[in-house]
């Protein structure tokens, strides 16, 4: 080997362990015990789940004569399991959108070493590869011995667990040779403002996309049977069934609809594969060049422009202080953006396909459409809500605290108030403008009304619940990384939630088919909203805004005895 190639491998081995690392760090943490734990924690949270679903899957094959199945039956199964797996690369490959090819952090520490583009491109492309294994490896290493174990006395083999990892493999490289070619048009064809901004819509919106299979899909599921004897159009357009063939047919079964099904995925590899290097091409040059970003321009807030609506709804500096920072910065913020996504992606595509659902059995008629229309606006007040208290508590500006601290004087009485008119524009009244046209469509304009007031109630008291002694500057406080530990306790959230939705629900369908109720309720949620109130200013007085968290004991600890 000679000088400059054995210098290229060097280079490139160590491009290659820097690359992977990477994608695997997180930004919120900053203590390297902490990123360990979160990695095993991740880890074991994939494997753990793609046992529980492996095995939900391949039960009924476990016990076959007692099902009536037949190897003719595996490929339903298979297909939900790889509809999970791939749902599972795709949230982890929009969660890595800015790591999936060269950024402005390589192009300021790496451009200016002496290395190839092509020996950076080589290092960030297989290091991607890599990833990719290391994520199915990870989700699917249960439920590629469940594979093989359970339906192996049916199919007399053990293909089965071997097939499905390599149905797995295509499919999460699929779906990540997808997005980062979504993402490198967008870098290679637009300006980087441009490129930024149409990068957060498609964030949100492929999280929608990927997070949604895992409500509409287990309703599809026993329908798949109908499907196929009828040659639906969704074995030729929906990715994990394409992959679904390519099990098929490595465990030697032929279809006449799965086989060209497989054809077509593999090609979709090729074709996606071939346009990723084509596009990259365009990039690396780009970056070579040492393209800077331009900078954003400055935007007005939502009141600037209008002194008198200003005046009336933020009185004070103070509050339009806080109210302009809370939310420039939420417009601004593509991480804050994205975590406010994964909380409503859920419920979202859960009340679309309950609302296609009715449709499809029901029609736009009866008592199943005026519960979904009752839930909307209390389901997405709460994930939002909710969403909105974890989410400001992790920071965007910390310099802009010490504007705040500086000025900061007297009562925090208009600091908390700028901060929950913020959370009044941003997360009360967004699911109002939704549901409300929405029943105005299917009820009378009283019921809409008096349901919208409502809702509206519901979520100022969970608002004034949600933060309740809340003394710190949302966006700008230092934060203690794993606090809310949210990783262990989302299970009480959900439980919350379906007893909050079950509770309130109820209580929204008996107001709407007896109005003489609202009364009462807007009276009792007055006096209790009123109460919060006057409880929480009792607290404030003499308090100061909190700018940083007290850390956990463990990370005080230097381990010196």
């Amino acid at each position: 080997m000679s000088p400059t190639m054995a210098s290229s491998f060097r280079q490139f081995r160590v491009l290659f362990r820097h690359f992977f690392a990477r994608l695997f760090y997180s930004d919120l943490l900053k203590f390297e015990d902490q990123q360990r734990e979160s990695q095993i924690t991740i880890m074991a949270f994939l494997a753990i789940a793609g046992l529980l679903a492996a095995h939900a899957a391949y039960e009924p094959f476990l016990l076959y004569g007692l099902f009536d199945k037949t190897p003719a039956d595996l490929w339903r199964y298979e297909a939900l399991l790889l509809t999970f797996s791939m749902a599972v690369a795709g949230v982890i490959a929009v969660a890595s959108w800015d790591k999936l090819f060269l950024d402005r952090l390589d192009q300021a520490n790496l451009r200016p070493l002496p290395v190839s583009g092509w020996v950076l491109f080589s290092g960030k492309f297989l290091s991607l590869l890599a990833f990719v294994f290391a994520v199915t490896a990870t989700s699917n290493f249960f439920a590629v011995f469940i594979a093989t174990a359970y339906p192996s006395e049916m199919l007399d083999s053990l293909s089965a667990g071997p097939a499905h990892f390599a149905a797995a493999m295509l499919g999460s490289l699929f779906i990540f040779l997808a997005v980062i070619l979504l993402q490198s048009l967008f870098a290679a064809f637009f300006t980087p403002e441009q490129g930024r901004r149409a990068g957060v819509f498609a964030q949100m919106l492929l999280l929608l996309v990927f997070l949604s299979p895992f409500v509409w899909f287990p309703m599809l599921f026993h329908s798949l049977p109908d499907l196929k004897e009828s040659s639906s159009a969704l074995f030729r357009f929906y990715p994990p069934l394409w992959f679904t063939g390519v099990f098929n047919r490595l465990i030697g079964l032929h279809d006449p609809l799965l086989d060209p099904a497989a054809r077509t995925g593999l090609a979709a590899i090729i074709l996606a594969l071939v346009a990723c290097l084509l596009v990259s091409r365009l990039r690396l040059r780009k970056f070579m060049r040492g393209a800077d970003a331009t900078p954003a321009r400055s935007r007005l807030h939502f009141f600037s422009g209008n002194r008198a609506r200003t005046s009336l709804f933020l009185r004070h500096p103070v509050q339009r202080a806080v109210f302009s920072f809370f939310m420039q910065t939420l417009r601004r913020s593509r991480e804050h953006k994205l975590q406010l996504t994964l909380f409503l992606a859920l419920p979202v595509s859960f009340l679309l396909s309950r609302f296609a659902y009715v449709y499809l059995k029901k029609g736009f008629s009866g008592g199943a459409l005026d519960s979904l229309l009752i839930s909307l606006p209390l389901a997405l007040h709460f994930f939002l809500i909710i969403g909105m208290r974890i989410t400001v508590a992790y920071p965007h500006t910390l310099p802009a605290n010490f504007v705040f601290r500086s000025s900061e004087s007297g009562s925090l009485r208009h600091y908390m108030s700028g901060v929950k008119k913020a959370l009044f524009c941003s997360a009360v009244i967004p699911p109002l403008v939704l549901s409300f046209p929405l029943s105005l469509c299917f009820w009378e304009p009283l019921p809409s009304v008096l349901h919208a007031l409502y809702s509206l109630a519901v979520a100022l008291l969970l608002l004034e619940l949600c933060f309740f002694n809340y003394c710190k500057l949302p966006f700008a406080s230092e934060h203690a990384p794993g606090k809310f530990k949210l990783r262990y306790y989302w299970p009480v959230l959900l439980i919350g939630f379906i007893q909050y939705q079950l509770a309130l629900a109820g209580l929204g369908k008996k107001l709407l088919n007896d109005p003489s109720g609202y009364p009462v309720f807007f009276i009792l949620a007055a006096l209790f909203y009123a109460l919060l109130r006057i409880h929480q200013r009792r607290r404030m007085v003499g308090e100061r805004l909190v700018f940083e968290e007290e850390p956990e004991p463990a990370m005080l600890t230097l381990g010196l005895d």
